[in-house]
Order: structure tokens, then C-alpha cells, then sequence
């Protein structure tokens, strides 16, 4: 690669979404299948998305904010 944040990455830091980094690599891939399967931008929605991703950090709102940014980008 060449260094550079894929838009989800970037997102996660234009975001606030990483707290301890414990969740992080498993977010960001669940984020990745959820962007590229086109599922709905609503927080309730995205909430379901993510049920099986634990956060005991609580960054789960800096995280959906993340994936909606990215998916506004894609126009979504």
C-alpha cells in the first residue's frame, strides 16, 4: 500500500471513534462490509449493523458518525 488511511480510517480519526484501540481492527472491518453492502445511514440501522462489535469504550455514536461520513461521501 502506499501509506495512506482508506476514507473508513480516516474517517475513525476525523471522528474521535478509537478510545482504547482494543475494538478498533474489528470496527473498522465491520464498517468496511457494512459501507460496501450499501446498508442504510440511520443510527438504527447501523446500530443493528454493529451488534455483534463490542465497544466497552462507548465510541459506538463517533463510530456511526464515521460510517455515515463515509457513506455521504459515496452518496449514500
Amino acid at each position: 500500500t502506499d501509506g495512506r488511511l482508506s476514507p473508513i480510517q480516516q474517517a475513525f480519526v476525523e471522528k474521535e471513534a478509537t478510545d482504547c484501540g482494543f475494538c478498533t481492527p474489528g470496527q473498522v472491518m465491520a464498517a468496511t462490509a457494512i459501507i460496501e453492502e450499501g446498508w442504510p445511514s440511520t443510527d438504527e440501522s447501523l446500530r443493528t449493523a454493529l451488534c455483534g462489535q463490542a465497544c466497552v469504550c462507548g465510541r459506538k455514536p463517533q463510530i456511526i458518525a464515521a460510517i455515515q461520513q463515509v457513506q455521504k461521501q459515496r452518496g449514500g
